[in-house]
């Protein structure tokens, strides 16, 4: 074996090694998306968890000026919660970026180590392997700018518009247009996690809902606590799942879940309030007409 080879050997090992810290890195990206995703349900508007605490208090005082504060102070941490989101999806690129450049160059190690036609007489020549890997991190960077979606088209950040209760930009094509006449329209959207607040059991909104760590499926705890009954386990009840023994071990709070469910049930009290609201003022209405008949 070549000194070259023994080298290569060895820079594929660091390599190697650098690699294998990929899952933890993704953990660690993961777990700021879920706290970002936590901070924007807390701030949606109009049914966050703050907005609801905060805005009724200025109400009972009359404070119009500490009202529009309040506001300002809310529109103001949403616009750092966007921000936040969009720096998670760039960390996640830069790291995806990152790893293709070390897997090629790994590749390309061992293309040369099998190649190698030196002897151990002769010079070893050294490779700047930093100003390699910036030339390969650059050519990977172009490569994914030229493919990679436009932030407000990326999942996680149209998700997190969504969880703030904001308008997610979509591409609508104009009538007749070119791909390149696209215009965008902002479209309110739910997010995918207020799409299923419904137990699949139950049929009704999630209480105390559970998430199952096996299939990812969200019951109620009353619900999938029956189904499992005496056996102490059950088939998953959503259709199409792999899942035919859930047990107790596989179930954890959902506490995202549970903050959608919470907030759709102050919207489903708003609407009720402000349908109540409506229907008087035409009654009251009506009872003008009648007098004034």
């Amino acid at each position: 074996m070549s000194r070259y080879n023994s080298h290569s050997n060895v820079t594929t090992a660091v390599l190697d090694t650098i690699i294998s810290r990929e899952a933890s890195d993704r953990e660690g990206i993961a777990q700021n998306q879920s706290l970002c995703r936590t901070m924007a349900s807390r701030l949606a508007a109009p049914y966050g968890d703050l907005e609801q605490t905060l805005l009724p208090l200025c109400k009972e005082n009359n404070a119009v000026a500490e009202e529009t504060d309040v506001r300002a102070f809310l529109q103001e941490q949403r616009a750092r919660i966007k921000k936040l989101a969009k720096g998670n999806v760039e960390r996640e690129r830069k790291l995806q970026i990152f790893l293709e450049t070390l897997r090629t160059l790994k590749e390309q190690a061992l293309n040369e180590a099998n190649t190698d036609p030196s002897t151990d007489d002769e010079p070893m020549q050294v490779v700047d392997y930093k100003e390699k890997i910036e030339t390969l991190m650059e050519q990977t960077r172009v490569e994914h700018q030229n493919t990679q979606l436009p932030m407000h088209q990326e999942a996680y950040y149209r998700e997190i518009l969504a969880e703030l209760g904001e308008k997610e930009p979509v591409l609508v094509k104009k009538d007749g247009g070119d791909d390149d006449d696209d215009d965008i329209e902002f479209l309110n959207h739910q997010s995918s996690s207020e799409k299923s607040l419904k137990c699949p059991i139950t049929m009704v909104l999630l209480e105390e809902p559970v998430k199952n760590k096996t299939c990812k499926h969200v019951y109620s705890k009353a619900g999938i606590m029956q189904l499992m009954g005496q056996k102490g386990f059950c088939k998953c009840p959503v259709p199409g799942c792999g899942n035919h023994q859930v047990t107790l071990v596989q179930l954890e709070k959902d506490l995202q879940k549970d903050m959608l469910v919470r907030r759709a049930r102050r919207r489903q009290a708003a609407d009720s309030e402000q349908q109540a609201s409506q229907a008087e003022m035409q009654d009251s209405d009506e009872e003008e007409q009648e007098a004034a008949l």
